[in-house]
């Protein structure tokens, strides 16, 4: 049910933002007229974070150093020990606090699940702003988290 209203939500953003685009900003007819009225002031789309190249390796972190670590902080969360895929793992950069989000599928106790963590700081003192296991199929979900 949530994976519904999640992309019933999805939908009415995606329409409200094609809508914004399309809105056209007019000059005022008086040339006195320095403040808009509220009909001509443009309209201010916020911006949702897309993963980036990744920086220089500054923080000491590589990709099979952040799967463990999020394997690490997660394992607590799973009511049986995750069998991780980690050849199916990923590990994507954002601008942020915590530019690594791991994520990293596998089964636990016989059901399709994940590990996923948003990791910051450095390798030697690493940082975590979400961190836990989902069943596989929130997957879309937990990445709505990121942004």
């Amino acid at each position: 049910m949530n994976r519904i209203v999640a992309v019933g939500a999805l939908s009415l953003l995606v329409l409200l933002s094609g809508c914004a685009a399309e809105a056209v900003v007019k000059p005022s007819a008086s040339p006195a007229s320095a403040t808009p009225t509220p009909s001509e002031t443009p309209i201010v789309q916020t911006e949702t974070l897309e993963p980036t190249e990744p920086p220089q390796a500054t923080d000491g972190f590589s990709d099979d150093l952040l799967i463990q670590i999020c394997l690490d902080k997660a394992a607590d969360s799973f009511g049986a020990p995750l069998q991780a895929d980690t050849g199916r793992a990923t590990v994507e950069h954002y601008e942020s606090d915590y530019p690594w989000f791991v994520v990293v599928p596998g089964t636990s106790g016989g059901v399709e699940s994940l590990a996923y963590c948003t990791i910051g700081g450095t390798a030697a003192e690493p940082t975590f702003k979400l961190h836990g296991a989902a069943d596989a199929s929130m997957e879309d979900e937990v990445r709505s988290w990121v942004g």
